[in-house]
């Protein structure tokens, strides 16, 4: 089995998580209290890349010092709540960025949607929500 066939989303995660402020001066936190859902393998690496884009484009473009990023299960959803304190983006840059194209692609994917909240210099919020039953 691959790595990620043997390790959690969470696990996924969180060492993503401690690469980063190894190396880039900027704060991460993240919470997960998925308990009670046990997500297959290849969704959870979804999810990871998911993640993964938007931490890269939050140190790429944003200028940011703090990335907050929760995932939670809600009415029978899985959900990804994603913000930084960042400059923000422009709505061009939010709908022809590469990145953020992958991302809704990949959420469409898993039958889930996504709210892009990037006004310019106020950061960004994103939430992804995809129905559990998709993800198990």
């Amino acid at each position: 089995p691959s790595l990620h066939e043997q390790t959690s989303l969470q696990d996924m995660i969180n060492d993503y998580v401690t690469k980063i402020q190894k190396t880039r001066r900027i704060e991460i936190a993240f919470r997960y209290t998925l308990k009670q859902v046990v997500i297959h393998h290849q969704k959870a690496a979804s999810i990871c890349r998911i993640v993964l884009e938007l931490m890269n484009n939050t140190i790429k473009h944003a200028q940011a010092k703090q990335i907050r990023i929760e995932m939670r299960e809600k009415d029978s959803f899985f959900v990804l709540a994603y913000s930084d304190d960042g400059i923000g983006m422009d709505k061009e840059s939010t709908t022809h960025g590469i990145g953020l194209q992958n991302i809704v692609s990949r959420v469409q994917t898993l039958n889930g949607q996504v709210n892009m909240s990037m006004p310019v210099s106020d950061g960004c919020d994103i939430m992804i929500r995809i129905p559990i039953e998709e993800l198990t």
